[in-house]
């Protein structure tokens, strides 16, 4: 496939390499869902193992967060007098990067010893990575023109994802602390409480990709249903949208965008 710029070489590659890896780790985990550290699966087949599950995750979180950050970067640019990402931009998109990549080792480590009180560290670390993204999200939002106009958050791709971008940077993070947190927090202090042991990293890991437990009783997964219904629809859908490559300029010619994007 010929893309037309830089930039959406660089979008759609990520987004691309493996197919939409979000996306389809969306759609897999969908159809093969698990509690990793209760060991819950739907299916007693090795395609629903733990392993296999976080895997995918993994490849889709570190994609995701790739394609918000390279959107926001460049619509930054675009909006930059000297053709050049501001310094606050690039700052806090490569730190929620680097967060969100400790965050998913995080998630291995609590997979496999079981312990929930790392699983209340990863989502806080998704949630400070995600809420260092809203100042340039905002302030983008407001830079880009038509921002007095009625339906002016729809002048632009590139506006319509920063103000969507905004608004996600603090509801995601809310909810991250207000209500996963305290989960797994309460989890935790339930195991202590039971005195229950925790694995080892690698007998844990190798636990992980050999145990399963199936159930579909409602109650062994009605507290984290919430979170995996709106994640394997709206993070997929999101990672779908981005391969639109969001920009403010619509009518912006393939040479200024590759001398843009330099």
């Amino acid at each position: 496939i010929s893309f037309p710029s830089p930039y959406l070489d660089k979008v759609r590659v990520v987004g691309q390499a493996p197919r939409h890896p979000n996306a389809l780790g969306c759609a897999y985990r969908g159809i093969f869902p698990s509690l990793y550290l209760q060991r819950f699966t739907l299916w007693d087949f090795w395609a629903n193992s733990i392993v296999v599950d976080r895997t995918f995750a993994c490849i889709g979180e570190i994609a995701w967060i790739s394609q918000v950050t390279l959107c926001l970067r460049h619509v930054d640019k675009e909006l930059s007098e000297t053709d050049q990402t501001q310094p606050l931009t690039s700052f806090l998109s490569w730190t929620a990067v680097v967060i969100c990549v400790i965050a998913e080792g995080t998630s291995y480590y609590n997979t496999a010893t079981t312990n929930e009180l790392w699983c209340a560290i990863e989502v806080g670390l998704w949630g400070v990575a995600w809420a260092l993204l809203f100042p340039s999200a905002l302030i983008l939002t407001c830079k880009c023109p038509g921002c007095k106009c009625p339906g002016s958050l729809f002048s632009s791709t590139g506006k319509t994802f920063c103000a969507v971008l905004a608004a996600t940077s603090v509801a995601y993070p809310a909810y991250n602390f207000l209500v996963d947190c305290p989960m797994y927090m309460a989890r935790y202090r339930a195991d202590q409480a039971a005195g229950n042991q925790y694995f080892k990293f690698w007998p844990g890991l190798f636990d992980a990709a050999t145990r399963r437990i199936p159930t579909r009783e409602y109650s062994d997964w009605k507290e984290d249903m919430f979170w995996m219904v709106v994640y394997f629809s709206a993070a997929s859908l999101s990672s779908i949208l981005m391969m639109a490559a969001p920009r403010v300029s619509t009518d912006t010619t393939n040479d200024e965008i590759d001398r843009r994007m330099g």
